[in-house]
C-alpha cells in the first residue's frame, strides 16, 4: 500500500517549513513505482527499521517487509529494485549467495548505519574492508553522486534530538573502512561514514548513517531529502526494473467509516478487500481491465457519517500536574493547546503518585496531601468540561514498602546476583497481582477516559533470572517441544531466541490482564512503546499503541500503521529544545504521514534553560496550539491528495461525497500520471471545522 503525493521543503532561519500538495509531478514522486525488499532487523532499536519503510514510502517507492530468508530465491528478488537493510548484521551463505547474484544480475542493496557489518564476505562484496562504532558531532559528504545539489558539504549534528543530547561524546554511527568501494562521507578524524560500489551490472551503498533518520544526522530534513534522492539514483539509474503496473487501486474514506458495499461499473465487488490505515479506511478496486484512455465507475457505500473529527490531538504532561497550584489552572494550560485528549502521567516507576492511591505509594505533598479536595478529580471533570478526554498513565512500580515482605522481587542478574540498583522483576505474581490492584483503583475512583502504561511494561526489556522467570521459560520451552536450558548461561542461539520470545509472551499476558480491568471499566488499555516495528506485536492485547516518535522522524509511523489495521496509534512528538517552526512542520508531517491521533510530549513552562536539561523554547506553546488546532485542516488536505491510491496510471475525472456514498469516476491514462485529482472534490461531508466542540 503507497500514499502518494509531493513533499514540498522549505528552510528558513525560522525553522522548516513543510507543506504537502497533491501534485504527482517531479519532486519526491520520480521514484513512483519501484520495489524494495526491507529486510526485518534483529531488532527494532531507535526505529531504524520503522524509519526507512517511511522514508521509502514517502518517496512514493512500494516497500515490502520480508524475513532474510527472501534473499535465498534470486528468482523471486528480480521483482524489486532494490533490497535495503538496516540493524541485521549476519546473514546466512545462502542468504549470501542469493543477494550477491541478485546485485551482479543488476539488483541493488541499500545498508544502513552500517549494514551488513557483521557479515564480513558480505561487507567485501560491497567494497568495504571492515567497520566500527564512532562517535562524532560532525559530518562531511565528500563530492560525488550522494552529494549533488547539496547547498553545503559539511555541518554539525544536531545537538538535541528528541530525549538525548549530543552531549560531550557525540552520536553513535558507524565507520566504513573503503577496500575497493568509494567513500561518500567523513567525520572530522577521516574515518570513511559510508562506501558505494558497483558489482557487475549492480550497486551497492551502505552507509554509516542514514538519510531516513534526517533528525539526527543531518542539519535539516531538506538535506536529508537531497541525499536520499541521490541514493535511490545511484542505487537503481535506470528504474524502475519492471513495467508491470500493479493494476489495483485504493479508495480511500476516513478510517471511522463503516463500509457497507462497493461497486465498479455497476456491478457489486464481492467480498471488497478494506483496510484501514491510520486516519484512513481504504477499499480496493480490480482496474486491471481497464483499457488505455477508458474509465471505469467506483461506487462505495457507508454508514452515514456523523459530524465528527478525522483526527484526534494530543497533549502528553510527564508529571507536570505537580507544576501547577489548581486543578482550574493545569485545565486552562491544557486547553490553551486546543488539544482533544490529554495524557497525565499519575504514577512513576517508584510508586510517586499524582493522586489519591494505593496506601503503598509515596503520594504528591501538593496536589495530595496538602490539597483540601481531589485534585485529579477536579481536574478530569474541568477537562470533560471543555471536550477534552483525559487518559491516565502509569509505570509499573513496587514501592520499597513491599519490598520488605518481598524481598525476591528484586531482579537477579546472569551472574545470579541481585540488580545493584534495586530493579524489580515486572514477571513476578506478586509484582503484577499489586500493578493490577493500582490500575484497578485508580479506574475506580477517576472517571478517566482511558489507561496507557508507560514505558517500563515490556519484559523483554528487562532482563532478569530469578527462579521465577526461570521457572515460566522452563514451562514455555516444554510448550515448544524443545529441552530446557538456563539462559543465563546457555551459548545456544535458539533458546537465546525463545528466552526473549517466552518473555514477550509473558508481556502479552501482562498487557491482556490490564486490558481486561480497563474493558471491565469501559475504557480502552494502551502501552507507550519505542516507534520501530517489533512492539507492534503488543497490538494483540492492547487496545492502542502509543509511539514515542522522539528521534526518529515522523515518517516513521508509517512502519507501524501499515500492520495495526483497526488498532488504534498515537503518534507523541517531542516537544522540547525545537524551534517552533519545526514543531509545526514535523505536526504536518505526521498528518501526512497517516496518523489518527498526534501530540506532543511537553513541559509546564517556556524558557527556563539549564545546561543538559530540556526546556521549551518561547514561542513553542503557541506553534504547538497553532499546530492541533489546525490539525483538521491539515487532514483534509492529506485526505484529498490521497483520494485514490495505487496504480499509478490512474486518475480521478469525476468525484462525489456524501454521507452515505462516494463515487469516482477513474480514468487510465497508459502512463504515470502527474496528478490524481483532476475534478474538484466537495469535501464537506467529511469536514470537522477546527474549534468545534
Amino acid at each position: 500500500m503507497r500514499i502518494l503525493f509531493r513533499v514540498c521543503l522549505v528552510w528558513s532561519l525560522s525553522g522548516l517549513a513543510f507543506c504537502a500538495a497533491g501534485d504527482l509531478e517531479g519532486g519526491d514522486m520520480a521514484f513512483a513505482g519501484l520495489r524494495a525488499l526491507l529486510i526485518r532487523p534483529e531488532n527494532s532499536w531507535s526505529g531504524w527499521d520503522s524509519a526507512l519503510f517511511g522514508a521509502l514510502e514517502f518517496k512514493g517507492i512500494e516497500v515490502t517487509w520480508a524475513e532474510p530468508a527472501a534473499l535465498e530465491d534470486e528468482k523471486a528478488l528480480q521483482r524489486y529494485d532494490f533490497v535495503a537493510t538496516t540493524i541485521k548484521r549476519r546473514f546466512t551463505p545462502k542468504q549470501i549467495k542469493g543477494l550477491t547474484a541478485y546485485v551482479r544480475a543488476g539488483g541493488a542493496l541499500y545498508g544502513s548505519w552500517g549494514g551488513p557489518m557483521g557479515c564480513p564476505e558480505l561487507l567485501a562484496f560491497c567494497g568495504i574492508k571492515r567497520t566500527r562504532s564512532v562517535y562524532i558531532k560532525e559530518l562531511t559528504m565528500l563530492p560525488g553522486p550522494l552529494a549533488k545539489g547539496l547547498g553545503q558539504l559539511h555541518w554539525r549534528l544536531p545537538q538535541f534530538v528528541g530525549h538525548t543530547n549530543l552531549g560531550d561524546k557525540g552520536r553513535e554511527l558507524v565507520a566504513v573502512v573503503p577496500a575497493d568501494g568509494t567513500a561518500v562521507a567523513r567525520d572530522v578524524e577521516g574515518n570513511s561514514l559510508g562506501v558505494i560500489q558497483r558489482r557487475g551490472r549492480g550497486r551497492t551503498a551502505v552507509l554509516g548513517f542514514g538519510p531516513e533518520k534526517a533528525k539526527s544526522h543531518f542539519r535539516s530534513i531538506v538535506d536529508a531529502a537531497v541525499v536520499m534522492d541521490n541514493l535511490l539514483r545511484w542505487l537503481v539509474p535506470d528504474a524502475p526494473r519492471r513495467q508491470a503496473w500493479p493494476g489495483t487501486i485504493q479508495v480511500s474514506l476516513p478510517a471511522r467509516t463503516d463500509v457497507k458495499g462497493a461497486w465498479a461499473d455497476g456491478a457489486p465487488v464481492l467480498k471488497p478487500r478494506v483496510r484501514t490505515f491510520g486516519s484512513l479506511k481504504q477499499v480496493t478496486f480490480d482496474v486491471s481491465r481497464v483499457p488505455v484512455d477508458a474509465t471505469m465507475t467506483l461506487r462505495v457505500r457507508f454508514a452515514p457519517l456523523a459530524k465528527t473529527r478525522n483526527i484526534e490531538t494530543l497533549i502528553h504532561m510527564p508529571a507536570t500536574l505537580r507544576d501547577f497550584d489548581t486543578p482550574l489552572e493545569a485545565a486552562d494550560y491544557v486547553a490553551s493547546f486546543h488539544p482533544t485528549i490529554v495524557q497525565p502521567l499519575l504514577r512513576g516507576g517508584s510508586g510517586y503518585a499524582l493522586y489519591r492511591g494505593m496506601a503503598e505509594d509515596t503520594p504528591n505533598k501538593k496536589l495530595v496531601t496538602d490539597y483540601p479536595g481531589d485534585y485529579l478529580a477536579e481536574f478530569v471533570d474541568l477537562c470533560h468540561r471543555r471536550g477534552i478526554k483525559v487518559i491516565g498513565g502509569v509505570y509499573f512500580a513496587f514501592p520499597k514498602t513491599l519490598l520488605k515482605a518481598h524481598p525476591n522481587a528484586i531482579r537477579i542478574g546472569k551472574d545470579g546476583k541481585p540488580d545493584p540498583k534495586g530493579r524489580i522483576c515486572f514477571n513476578r505474581p506478586e509484582v503484577q497481582d499489586y500493578n493490577f490492584r493500582t490500575v484497578r483503583q485508580l479506574l475506580d475512583n477517576y472517571a478517566l477516559d482511558g489507561l496507557i502504561l508507560d514505558d517500563n511494561f515490556e519484559l523483554d526489556g528487562h532482563p532478569c533470572y530469578c527462579r521465577h522467570c526461570k521457572t515460566r521459560f522452563r514451562a514455555y520451552c516444554d510448550q515448544q517441544g524443545v529441552a530446557y536450558q538456563d539462559p543465563a548461561t546457555t551459548p545456544d542461539p535458539t533458546l537465546q531466541k525463545l528466552w526473549i520470545a517466552s518473555k514477550r509472551e509473558a508481556t502479552l499476558a501482562l498487557a491482556r490482564q490490564v486490558r481486561a480491568i480497563a474493558a471491565a471499566h469501559r475504557v480502552p488499555a494502551g502501552g507507550w512503546v519505542n516507534v520501530g516495528m517489533k512492539p507492534t506485536y503488543l497490538a494483540a492485547a492492547f487496545d492502542f499503541l502509543g509511539g514515542m516518535v522522539y528521534t526518529a522522524p515522523a515518517w516513521s509511523v508509517r512502519g507501524p500503521l501499515s500492520v495495526l489495521g483497526d488498532r488504534g496509534y498515537i503518534t507523541l512528538l517531542w516537544g522540547t529544545d525545537r524551534a517552533p517552526a519545526d514543531l509545526e512542520a514535523e505536526t504536518v508531517e505526521a498528518i501526512r504521514a497517516g496518523s489518527s491521533t498526534v501530540g506532543f510530549w511537553v513541559l509546564a513552562r517556556e524558557g527556563g534553560a539549564k545546561a543538559g536539561r530540556f526546556h521549551m523554547r518561547e514561542g513553542s506553546f503557541a506553534a504547538i496550539a497553532r499546530a492541533l488546532q489546525g490539525a483538521e485542516a491539515q487532514w483534509l488536505d492529506f485526505y484529498r491528495d490521497n483520494l485514490v491510491t495505487g496504480d499509478a496510471r490512474f486518475v480521478v475525472t469525476g468525484a462525489s461525497l456524501s454521507r452515505e456514498e462516494l463515487t469516482l469516476t477513474v480514468k487510465n491514462l497508459g502512463r504515470r500520471a502527474k496528478r490524481r485529482l483532476q475534478c474538484r472534490l466537495d469535501l464537506s461531508a467529511v469536514e470537522y471545522p477546527d474549534g468545534d466542540d
